[in-house]
């Protein structure tokens, strides 16, 4: 992939970021969630209408804007950032939810490593703190959320929320956070992934961790592997792998990769359930892998990393990339197949690790996200 291709997709994110940030100024506080030609849908509004907190995207939006303060040192983006983080950053000691992670390491924890602002600290130990609290220690694993309906529910989703866990052990004194992230990971190759490496989506479990049935939710049935959740996975094993060199994070990942690789079609771009090849494909699934590998191959031991990143990101640059017209930055993502819910949309989750990836690609943000590790 050419540094010229690398800087077109950067300059082309920056300029749609500005614009949708101008736009959503009418409809202020609800956050972007997918767009389609016209523009952003967003919490607040159709089938989304009673999430007006940012659903559990809302901290991707918020990243987009520091990833693009960073790229630009624009203080609009900056002002933007904080502006948003404001409205989102209740939930970070609220509702014992997963999805703490996915709102609050984009948005906080991840921002905090690149400009050391002592507010992003805060917010993140906050939503770490709350994290943590959903740890259940019978099963050694945090459910979806403390509702009685999910208290029992190990979500594959969950490995990508384990960032924010390793991110407070390591820069922001929460020793505690590494074991509990530990468990959870272990939690989820017993119970989620298979000998094949292929992932699981939902695990119902009992109160000792045993599995009680397989359920999914978002593929095409208990038995497939549905695309984003593998590549949450994936993302998850890496994240763990970057923050601590762990072994088991290694061999977790190397099997869901292997996994992946066998099955994805030549491009690197997973149709949205592996096993149904000829239907849609989702781009945010391999933006997700894309971005995960590229953070692990700032790591001099593991450039190998790169080379497979490279493959897909050049692919997405190509051939799922929007024209400078359409707000999304990304085609072809698969929200919701099983419920018929944006089946062929942009999303602003895709967006965000689309963008991550294409900054990992530069060697000054490469140099300041090593940094995410130091207190």
């Amino acid at each position: 992939m050419t540094n010229e291709l690398i800087e077109e997709q950067l300059r082309i994110c920056i300029q749609k970021t500005r614009r949708s940030a101008d736009a959503l100024e009418e409809t202020f506080p609800r956050f972007p969630h997918v767009a389609h030609a016209r523009g952003w849908k967003t919490s607040g509004e159709d089938e989304w209408k009673q999430l007006v907190d940012g659903y559990w995207t809302g901290g991707h939006w918020t990243g987009a804007l520091w990833l693009c303060h960073f790229l630009t040192e624009d203080e609009f983006f900056k002002d933007s950032a904080r502006r948003w983080l404001r409205e989102l950053s209740p939930r970070s000691g609220a509702r014992l939810i997963h999805d703490v992670g996915f709102l609050f390491y984009p948005s906080a924890a991840l921002p905090y490593a690149l400009f050391r602002d002592k507010d992003l600290l805060i917010t993140g130990k906050r939503a770490a703190y709350t994290m943590l609290r959903l740890f259940d220690k019978g099963p050694g694993c945090m459910p979806i959320s403390d509702a009685p309906e999910h208290a029992d529910a190990l979500a594959v989703d969950t490995m990508m929320n384990l960032p924010l866990l390793w991110w407070a052990g390591a820069a922001a004194g929460m020793p505690e956070a590494h074991p509990a992230a530990l468990r959870h990971a272990r939690a989820t190759a017993r119970c989620l992934v298979r000998p094949d490496g292929s992932t699981a989506h939902i695990a119902r479990l009992d109160p000792r961790g045993g599995v009680v049935r397989i359920e999914s939710w978002q593929g095409a049935s208990p038995d497939s592997c549905w695309s984003r959740g593998h590549a949450w996975a994936l993302a998850g094993a890496a994240h763990g792998l970057f923050f601590t060199d762990h072994e088991f994070y290694e061999e977790l990942l190397r099997a869901l990769w292997r996994f992946h690789e066998s099955n994805a079609p030549e491009d690197g771009v997973p149709y949205w359930d592996y096993s149904d090849t000829g239907g849609e494909r989702d781009a945010s699934a391999a933006a997700i892998i894309a971005h995960a590998l590229l953070l692990l191959s700032t790591n001099p031991l593991r450039r190998e990393w790169a080379d497979p990143a490279l493959r897909i990101l050049q692919t997405l640059a190509e051939n799922y990339s929007h024209g400078v017209e359409h707000p999304g930055f990304l085609k072809k993502v698969c929200f919701h197949k099983p419920a018929g819910i944006d089946v062929d949309c942009s999303s602003i989750f895709a967006d965000y690790y689309y963008m991550l990836a294409l900054c990992l690609c530069l060697p000054d943000f490469r140099k300041a996200i090593r940094k995410i590790k130091d207190a």
